[in-house]
């Protein structure tokens, strides 16, 4: 689970960091906006290839049972990660109630004026903005200015740009620790102001509109990653856009949209170490052997594997089932679970097979050859 997660947030920040350049680089088209919001369903795509589909499965010879035994604990500690992640996920959606509660305020305190809400006088220096379907301006808006700063707010309400705004939001919460939302969110944002620029600007003309931005850069805090402020974003940078041409530069995003789709194609992927000309056996007349026998490879299985803290506190017991091919080199390759019992349990298990000593070969008519076995390893607390 840690792992898928781990890979999953590592393809939504190359993504994130493609998406990002090309927003900042060129003149946004209007597909960035959705291409932005794919990101997050796209990591999803290697979770949902079927594991049957790519994996390949070896005749085995199953081993006796190992027994491994620990004593009971009452400890109910988390990890440090754990805990982090626990304080994290708590406090993102506790800051966003505070915006939320904010602007429930400012709602309250402005005065409707037709289709829109003029803002109270302690909340002018706010600027205007709008959320889903209301748009909030200070009433010391002069009637041109007001006019272009209405138009841009419509397309925010009428393209409903609230709603991508709280699709972030709810990342952020899941995943507050990667960088990858934070750059979505800045992404987004730059999309939303220049759609409205182009559109407002197509409406009123771009002398009227490039003096609506020059007169009206407004500062905006503390509720402003929920809301869509008028002139938040860089004037000159958008005024800049407005003019330029809509030329995609791919050399900034090809790199990096590649690697994304490389850790995709690796993630759907389960290799087999295992080279094409080794042919495994099920069947030999003489099977691989531990150094020592089967008491050598209890004492070192013993030696080397240790209930995992978790899996204690937890009171986790069980059998995990651990596939493995001795080649005909006597090396031990290809480990992987067949019966998993849990995350922490399955990864002790494996780490026995990482540095296990080389064992005699099987024979066929007299040659060593590969092998498949299978060692079932037996997790339970002493009572």
């Amino acid at each position: 689970m840690i792992t898928d997660i781990l890979t999953y947030n590592a393809f939504l920040l190359v993504w994130s960091l493609a998406m990002f350049l090309l927003t900042t680089k060129s003149r946004p088209a209007k597909w960035y906006r959705f291409a932005w919001l794919a990101g997050p369903l796209v990591a999803l795509t290697p979770f949902l290839v079927p594991n049957g589909a790519v994996e390949v499965v070896l005749p085995t010879i199953e081993l006796p049972v190992l027994e491994l035994s620990g004593e009971a604990t009452v400890s109910s500690s988390m990890s440090w990660w754990a805990i982090l992640y626990v304080v994290g996920i708590v406090s993102a959606p506790a800051i966003l109630i505070v915006r939320i509660i904010r602007l429930v305020m400012i709602h309250r305190r402005s005065t409707r004026d037709n289709n829109v809400y003029l803002l109270a006088a302690q909340d002018v220096d706010r600027g205007a903005f709008s959320f889903f379907k209301k748009i909030y301006l200070p009433s010391t808006l002069g009637p041109d200015l007001r006019s272009c700063v209405i138009k841009h707010e419509q397309v925010h309400v009428q393209r409903e740009h609230s709603l991508d705004v709280v699709f972030v939001e709810v990342l952020k919460i899941l995943f507050w620790f990667n960088p990858a939302v934070y750059l979505m969110k800045a992404g987004l944002s730059i999309c939303h102001e220049y759609e409205a620029d182009e559109l407002t600007s197509e409406a009123v003309g771009d002398e009227q509109y490039v003096n609506a931005l020059l007169s009206s850069s407004f500062g905006l805090n503390h509720i402003a990653s929920i809301v869509h402020p008028f002139s938040k974003a860089n004037i000159k940078t958008r005024i800049t856009m407005l003019h330029s041409s809509k030329k995609l530069r791919l050399a900034w995003i090809l790199p990096m949209v590649a690697f994304a789709m490389i850790l995709s194609l690796q993630a759907c992927t389960k290799k087999a170490d295992t080279a094409a000309d080794e042919k495994i056996y099920e069947t030999v007349d003489k099977m691989a052997e531990f150094q020592g026998g089967m008491e050598g490879l209890i004492t070192y299985v013993s030696n080397n594997l240790e209930y995992p803290q978790e899996a204690k506190d937890g009171n986790i017991q069980g059998m995990v089932a651990v596939s493995f091919v001795v080649g005909a080199d006597g090396k031990v390759k290809d480990a992987t679970v067949l019966k998993s019992l849990s995350e922490a349990c399955d990864a002790a298990a494996l780490s026995v097979f990482n540095d296990m000593p080389d064992w005699t070969p099987a024979e066929v008519n007299g040659e060593t050859v590969a092998q498949s076995l299978t060692l079932p390893i037996r997790f339970q607390i002493d009572a």
